[in-house]
């Protein structure tokens, strides 16, 4: 997970600094020394896996995301924790193509930041489900939530030289995917 990071804003990369300031990230950092202690006395190798923001069908409903669309659908407020605040948001189809990417890769023992590649602030994101819905929504910024860190643009260099990623999907395209399957298959989320 891209919250291994702790605070960020720009273009991070894979050898940066790793300062988590949640459990969640915290969990994560732990999964990836996990991984490299178990791969090294094992001499194994593996792929690390840092996505960022992923949505898509199937999405569970407490992620930012889900949460949105469900406001959205229903002309609830939309409520941000800081709007200015941003998040590299990636459809599932590209996280997923990612890390097929770096499983069936050759390159080994190496970390790669799978997203989009351009990060989207969340008042943005909240105007563009508000419009690709309909809805009278209002959108409110709360402020700054403390186990939320400040996030951006992850780089994704390394993915698309070594594994020769690159995402399919702009933030439009993947929200309205998702809104059509929400509307098909759960009428709801």
């Amino acid at each position: 997970s891209s919250m291994v990071y702790g605070n960020f804003k720009h273009k991070i990369k894979e050898d940066a600094d790793t300062k988590p300031i949640n459990i969640y990230g915290e969990a994560k950092l732990t999964g990836e020394r996990l991984v490299k202690l178990f791969c090294k006395n094992s001499k194994l190798n593996y792929a690390i896996v840092r996505p960022s923001g992923v949505y898509g069908p199937g999405d569970l409903p407490d992620r930012v995301v889900s949460k949105f669309f469900h406001k959205a659908m229903n002309n609830q407020t939309i409520e941000l924790h800081n709007g200015e605040n941003k998040v590299d948001f990636t459809y599932r189809q590209d996280a997923a193509y990612g890390i097929i990417k770096a499983a069936m890769s050759e390159v080994a023992n190496t970390s790669f930041n799978i997203t989009a590649g351009n990060a989207t602030s969340l008042r943005k994101l909240a105007e563009t489900i508000v419009d690709i819905t309909g809805s009278d929504s209002e959108i409110k910024d709360v402020g700054m939530h403390k186990l939320y860190p400040m996030r951006g643009t992850l780089d994704i260099g390394r993915a698309k030289d070594l594994l020769e990623y690159e995402p399919q999907f702009t933030l439009r395209q993947g929200l309205e995917s998702y809104y059509d399957w929400i509307r098909q298959y759960t009428g709801k989320i």
